[in-house]
């Protein structure tokens, strides 16, 4: 069976360093960024190349200086994945 981990955009948080009491920080690429009225939405490829979109406030992005090609690490709690297996 095909196993899939969805986390809700707006748990994620993006930094621009890897964080070192995370168990959960992936690190991948931005791909698109996408300002909204109430925030940025921000689509990455993760290293093993698999999607994550993230949602940040304005000032959030606006800390991190957000840009396509940019090297980012995404960080998520555990309690904000669902498991999803695929038949």
């Amino acid at each position: 069976k095909e196993v899939l981990a969805l986390i809700k955009a707006p748990s994620i948080s993006l930094h621009a360093a890897p964080l070192k009491e995370s168990d959960n920080c992936l690190s991948g690429q931005v791909t698109s960024v996408k300002s909204g009225e109430k925030n940025h939405e921000v689509l990455m490829q993760l290293a093993g190349g698999q999607p994550l979109c993230a949602t940040l406030s304005h000032q959030d992005a606006d800390k991190l200086g957000l840009h396509v090609q940019q090297q980012l690490w995404a960080s998520f709690s555990a309690e904000s994945i669902i498991i999803a297996t695929l038949c």
